[in-house]
């Protein structure tokens, strides 16, 4: 290239193709019925506990969660949140459900362990967020929906909150409306799916 700009501009044409080919295919076996997160080229799911998770899984992680987060809460909050993600990192307790195209994370989903602080009838799904990058297909939903499959042969109820807006969304996979409260004065749903709506969750993706 006649200079870095002009084999930049290149790069990113060829990036941003590439996404969008990636996203057709995904709506492509979505309509055929076919869609699974392992038969799409050169992506994988992994699952792994937080103390498990290697050091470029956690820098993208964190990124995906700051680009998610900082404009929304108070710093104060923020700092807390940001706490309670680090020390899931750490943690044998959490799980992190990791969807990868070409080695990077698209989506990732986090769930908590309430055994260690007495409560073994629950789950408590504590992140799901997807990479700006890849949003306005179905790939963020096919994980979740995975992962919800996972951890609902667990046997435990998956609770976690979300902005009112996402409630249809989260409804579609079962879940129903316990609570709504102020977070930071942010409107903030609690939502809950019984270990026993696995009929509905099939049906929502």
């Amino acid at each position: 290239y006649r200079n870095d700009s002009q084999g930049l501009a290149v790069l990113a044409e060829s990036v941003q193709a590439d996404t969008q080919i990636f996203l057709d295919s995904c709506r492509m076996l979505k309509e055929r019925g076919e869609l699974s997160l392992e038969n799409i080229r050169d992506c994988s799911l992994e699952v792994s506990s937080g103390e498990a998770i290697g050091a470029e899984d956690i820098e993208a992680i964190t990124s995906i969660w700051q680009e998610r987060y900082e404009d929304k809460y108070s710093p104060a909050l923020l700092q807390e949140l940001r706490t309670q993600l680090e020390s899931a990192l750490k943690s044998p307790y959490s799980r992190f459900y990791l969807y990868r195209k070409s080695g990077e994370v698209v989506s990732f989903v986090r769930f908590d362990d309430l055994a260690a602080s007495g409560d073994a009838s629950r789950t408590h799904m504590a992140s799901f967020m997807t990479n700006p990058k890849f949003e306005g297909g179905t790939l963020g939903r096919a994980l979740l929906e995975v992962a919800l499959r996972d951890e609902q042969a667990r046997g435990v109820a998956i609770y976690g909150e979300c902005d009112p807006e996402l409630a249809a969304m989260y409804k579609g996979f079962g879940f129903e409306i316990r609570e709504s409260r102020m977070d930071d004065g942010i409107p903030t749903l609690v939502i809950e799916l019984a270990p026993h709506a696995s009929e509905t969750l099939r049906k929502a993706a």
